[in-house]
């Protein structure tokens, strides 16, 4: 969390009410050391949760806050669940969980991540080049064939196969963390998996598009990723369910 109280508050109210047998540990990281109390996530004795508050002593990127996050669960399952996730069709885990039983050596899945504005579901995308980009904001662009990477807005990871490929790159400080991932999963041969009957909504702030500081740091990860994956191929796996 970066201060935003209110914000975090929500989505621990919104998986409180999920009730979800599922849920049984919720890992928040207060990542601005200035946040006074007035910032922190309430105490709620009535959860049907445990809440874990990490405080860091200085900012850190989202790969190092949820590598620090996943040290403290002990379950073969966890998730990314960013505080802008909203559950209008209920609780996505039952049926995340059912696919993955499906699903040949299952890395990670995500649900239907549904835009509010555009009222449907984020597209698939291919492997992050410039190309690429530009491809998927054009009319009629169709999905990829094949699954390189799933969104980290909401993403259920194996516990396996989240630490055999060593977590998130933290020398990503932030954007492209998702995408770097889920090439090492696939690449490793676990299997990539969006879920079409798991639904939540996600309300991106998208900012990157309007903030100069954000601008930067997301050209700087595109480069990283490029460097690293440029010219690699991948295993066919992980196609879309």
């Amino acid at each position: 969390m970066h201060g935003a109280r209110d914000e975090t508050s929500g989505i621990l109210d919104a998986l409180a009410a999920l009730a979800s047998p599922h849920v049984s540990r919720v890992v928040v990281t207060r990542n601005l050391p200035s946040c006074g109390a007035a910032d922190a996530p309430p105490a709620r004795a009535a959860y049907p949760f445990e809440l874990v508050v990490l405080v860091n002593e200085a900012p850190q990127g989202f790969a190092v806050n949820h590598n620090r996050a996943f040290a403290h669960c002990t379950t073969s399952w966890f998730a990314v669940v960013n505080p802008d996730i909203a559950f209008p069709w209920g609780d996505p885990f039952p049926a995340l969980l059912a696919a993955a039983v499906r699903t040949e050596r299952p890395g990670a899945l995500v649900p239907l991540l549904v835009d509010p504005r555009r009222k449907r579901a984020a597209p698939l995308r291919g492997m992050v080049t410039p190309w690429e980009i530009l491809r998927h904001r054009l009319p009629g662009a169709s999905p990829p064939a094949d699954v390189f990477w799933l969104p980290g807005a909401f993403l259920l990871l194996a516990e396996s196969a989240f630490r055999a490929v060593g977590g998130f790159d933290e020398g990503y400080r932030l954007y492209c963390e998702d995408v770097d991932l889920g090439l090492r999963l696939k690449r490793d041969g676990w299997s990539l998996v969006r879920v079409e009957d798991a639904r939540v909504l996600h309300r991106g702030r998208r900012s990157s598009h309007y903030r100069p500081g954000y601008a930067r740091l997301h050209l700087q990860s595109l480069i990283r990723l490029n460097r690293r994956w440029r010219g690699r191929a991948l295993p066919s796996r992980g196609t879309p369910r």
